[in-house]
């Protein structure tokens, strides 16, 4: 059975909404919030960025599935993610297109507004990463 670790992401700087306007113009999105990550006592990263939409924290799966050294790569462009958590048997794999999730042989549907495809990673309200992956999310 697989062990589940608490980690504990912990508010660095909460900043007002961090926008940037390209050369043409438009508004380009940035993360609004900047977390720190922690295991336990141990510092795995000290700033990633997350959005937060009606009432969620969206976090970025793939920068959390590496800093938990999980064999989950994100693709933004084909809009999913796959991989496996912990181990082959459970594979993983995300169709944000379809707003499902396949986790060994069960595959679920979410709500679409609990994610976000943005060009760098594939933000999941932190709610639902802590039903996928081996975490539990203290924000």
């Amino acid at each position: 059975m697989a062990r589940w670790c608490r980690l504990r992401c912990q508010a660095a700087l909460l900043a007002a909404l961090l926008q940037a306007v390209t050369s043409s113009g438009h508004a380009a999105q940035r993360p609004d919030l900047v977390f720190e990550v922690k295991l336990e006592q141990h510092v795995l990263s000290d700033a990633i960025g997350a959005y937060q939409q009606d009432g969620q924290v969206l976090l970025p799966l793939g920068e959390m599935a590496r800093l938990l050294t999980l064999a989950i790569r994100t693709d933004p462009g084909q809009h999913s993610a796959s991989g496996y958590i912990l181990d082959q048997a459970r594979a993983f794999r995300l169709d944000l297109a379809a707003a499902t999730v396949t986790i060994g042989a069960v595959t679920e549907s979410f709500p679409p507004a609990l994610a976000r495809r943005e060009e760098d990673d594939i933000y999941i309200a932190s709610g639902l990463l802590a039903r996928w992956l081996p975490a539990d999310f203290e924000i």
